[in-house]
């Protein structure tokens, strides 16, 4: 269906639970797919807590890109995912081992932010290892989130205001240092504003008509229309 139905640059994203746990079954789709499409292209969503040489060996084609959460620092980051600390320095190594080797342009970050205090130690991060995007997002009042999070993800006001307060300390750095930092969500909403047909970013397009140009295909082969609808 995809071969015959795609238009040329459709993106595949590998999600989990951890894709790179079946790295035969990705080989497997990326090789058919490079066949059968016009130039193609495909996310990992990892956790990086284990990067091998076959992992290696995809993330090294031209059309592979390797997509993880980074929540800022190492004490919030393991707060919020690792837990452990074993665990999270080998991901702190793994990161930095794909950028150091593969690139900026290989590997796409996104943070959670669970306490909205900490977005300010979380931007100096991000400056201080000199990463060129940091796409800030709340916790998402949908899936295990409901449970775990659930008086923080409904407070829409304090979002908007901590995520305020976090472009501002954005833009007061960026006006005072050689590296700039670009917030995804900033961007995302900034082309909306000015081209109301940029309808790239899912989550901002209404009505979001199923199979259009998008689709989320569970592990159950259940289709949705985006992945918040999948964990409703």
């Amino acid at each position: 269906f995809i071969a015959e139905k795609a238009m040329p640059g459709i993106k595949i994203e590998f999600q989990g639970g951890e894709p790179t746990l079946r790295l035969d079954l990705l080989r497997s789709v990326i090789d058919e797919l490079d066949d059968r499409l016009i130039q193609p292209s495909f996310v990992i969503c990892s956790n990086l807590q284990e990067v091998g040489n076959e992992l290696l060996d995809l993330v090294n084609r031209k059309n592979v890109q390797i997509s993880c959460s980074l929540d800022g620092p190492q004490i919030i980051h393991q707060q919020n995912r690792t837990v452990d600390d074993a665990v999270t320095d080998q991901f702190y190594r793994n990161f930095r081992f794909i950028r150091k080797n593969f690139g900026d342009a290989k590997i796409s970050v996104v943070s959670t932010v669970a306490d909205y205090s900490t977005i300010p130690q979380i931007i100096d991060f991000y400056f201080e290892e000199k990463i060129p995007e940091l796409f800030l997002r709340p916790v998402n009042y949908q899936g295990s989130a409901r449970k775990a999070f659930n008086e923080e993800a409904k407070d829409l006001e304090a979002w908007q205001q901590a995520y305020k307060s976090g472009i501002d300390h954005i833009f007061q750095r960026n006006a005072l240092g050689s590296h700039k930092l670009v917030e995804a969500t900033f961007t995302i909403h900034l082309a909306k504003f000015f081209n109301p047909s940029n309808n790239g970013y899912v989550d901002l397009r209404t009505p979001n008509p199923l199979c259009h140009d998008y689709i989320v295909i569970d592990y159950d082969g259940a289709l949705y229309p985006s992945d918040e609808a999948r964990m409703v």
